[in-house]
């Protein structure tokens, strides 16, 4: 477990005091508090990142409790968690508008001396299931009873900047049909919500283009006139007008990947080929750029432990609240001819 360190370079009479908070997930806290005249205390970390859990009805970050006690010069320790509801909006910064936190501690002295408060910034990401996550995404659809087609993503949810893995397969069902080139784009759909107005932008983002009479593009055949082609298209870097899939009550952003197909199809009743386009696009999910392979996700087993310790509490209702899900934003796939 995490804690924060108070420095004091001189005998005080000191309690620390956390405010109610209902912050969730991943803290990152760094700086110091800045000194007064005759003091100087310091917040810092013994880890890298802070995990809270606990009620959040508690003063959780409250260490030192009733009477003001004597702390000697030195460090001090202490240990402290607090629960963060699954279902708080993670830390965003939108065109049109931002999700933002801060934690705030205070050190309360006695008398007429003045109390010391720190607040610092909190970051606040989301991630997947690794196992949902490594379930991908299929689909597959006939086009004018013409050409199936088959189109396969590894993974639900892809980090700003990662590499996407895409699979697709066409099977004729006439003869003279062949798929002349492909276009895929990520289409970001922004969601505003204030005061009874809504704002909804589109952002698109071309990712990859290829013609299938490329000598550079890898092809592969089977025995029964399949043709199989794999891509690895690049999201768009964390710094740039992209942004990280997200949810709130006043901040919608969500991310699809359309695929633009060009096909050259045979004419009924004549011996001429015909250039057609077709669309299809599949929601996904895009993460932060700091969700790394070993960032911590909500833990069943832990998330029960923590629910049993507080089970005659009457906080119940805080441990049930449901971890992150995306895969209730994934929506119903359109196809547009």
């Amino acid at each position: 477990m995490s804690s924060s360190v108070l420095t004091t370079p001189s005998l005080h009479h000191h309690i620390h005091y956390d405010k109610k908070n209902k912050l969730k997930s991943l803290i990152s806290l760094n700086g110091i508090i800045p000194p007064s005249k005759t003091n100087n205390l310091q917040l810092e970390l013994v880890e890298p990142i802070l995990f809270l859990r606990g009620i959040p009805q508690e003063s959780v970050g409250c260490f030192l409790r009733g009477s003001f006690q004597l702390l000697d010069a030195g460090t001090h320790v202490y240990d402290f968690e607090l629960h963060i509801p699954g279902d708080l909006p993670e830390t965003i910064k939108a065109d049109r508008g931002r999700v933002t936190y801060k934690i705030t501690a205070r050190a309360i002295r006695p008398g007429l001396q003045l109390n010391f408060n720190v607040s610092r910034n909190v970051t606040i990401i989301r991630t997947i299931f690794d196992e949902r996550n490594a379930e991908g995404i299929f689909y597959t659809s006939t086009w004018r009873k013409m050409l199936c087609y088959e189109i396969n993503v590894s993974k639900k949810a892809y980090l700003l900047g990662e590499s996407m893995q895409v699979y697709l397969k066409f099977s004729p069902r006439v003869q003279n049909i062949r798929v002349f080139g492909v276009h895929l784009k990520i289409i970001e759909e922004s969601t505003y919500k204030s005061n009874g107005q809504k704002v909804t932008e589109l952002q698109s983002f071309d990712v990859h283009q290829f013609r299938t009479d490329d000598p550079d593009i890898p092809i592969d055949f089977d025995e029964d006139g399949n043709t199989y082609y794999h891509i690895s298209p690049k999201i768009p870097r964390c710094n740039g007008p992209i942004h990280y899939s997200c949810k709130s009550s006043g901040i919608i952003i969500s991310h699809k990947l359309k695929f633009t197909f060009t096909v050259m199809a045979p004419i009924a009743g004549c011996s001429r080929s015909k250039k057609n386009k077709f669309e299809v696009e599949i929601p996904i999910t895009i993460l932060s750029c700091i969700c790394t392979d070993d960032l911590p996700t909500y833990n069943e087993g832990e998330f029960l432990t923590q629910y049993n310790n507080f089970g005659n509490s009457q906080q119940d209702q805080f441990f049930m609240d449901s971890p992150p899900n995306y895969e209730k934003s994934i929506g119903i796939i359109s196809e547009t001819t």
